[in-house]
């Protein structure tokens, strides 16, 4: 079993710490993994996107387009922005909260409301969650990364035990309960489509 995994979202809503807790889980899992990461002007709120690609073996981290089985997005236009790299069989996850672009921001262009029916009409797999408020009401805003993996692992391969020991490797203890609450919530949310 191979997998092709996008992660997007904007600086600072703990896109890398995601990245990082799902290319854990595989190598609990066993497999192969290479990872990638690009940086925007993640600093000042802009894109970052991570790939993630796991198997038997695996000999580059790069997903060329038409060719991720999932999209996981902490922003809804930043799972947009890569729907060319999402296979035809393929399913977007993503945080419900808009967070505006800088075009926005100053007025020089308005945020899309027409995504779903675009993801509708070309008969993608989507599905969206409240992540935001599941992170507050596990404890923390900062924990929106953790919600969205626990929503994700339900697409992909991987044990409890596994999922368990990759947060308890890359979570600092000290915020490692938070974050379980984080990652249940998550798991057995009701995604909306």
């Amino acid at each position: 079993m191979d997998k092709n995994i996008l992660v997007a979202g904007v600086g600072g809503q703990g896109v890398l710490l995601l990245s990082s807790l799902i290319a854990e889980a595989a190598a609990q899992a066993g497999f192969d993994v290479k990872q990638n990461e690009v940086h925007g002007m993640s600093q000042r709120g802009g894109s970052v996107v991570c790939s993630i690609k796991f198997a038997n073996k695996v000999y580059s981290p790069l997903i060329g387009k038409a060719e991720a089985d999932l999209i996981i997005a902490t922003e809804p236009l930043e799972a947009f922005r890569m729907v060319d790299y999402l296979k035809n069989s393929g399913i977007i996850l993503y945080n419900n909260r808009k967070i505006d672009p800088m075009p926005v921001s100053i007025g020089k262009a308005s945020y899309p409301n027409s995504i779903n029916k675009i993801y509708q009409k070309n008969h993608i797999r989507y599905y969206k969650l409240n992540a935001s408020e599941l992170a507050l009401k596990a404890g923390s805003i900062k924990s929106l990364n953790v919600v969205m993996f626990g929503a994700a692992s339900n697409f992909l391969p991987f044990e409890k035990q596994q999922i368990k020991l990759a947060m308890q490797k890359i979570i600092p203890e000290k915020i490692l309960a938070m974050n379980i609450k984080a990652y249940e919530y998550g798991s057995t949310a009701k995604n909306e489509v």
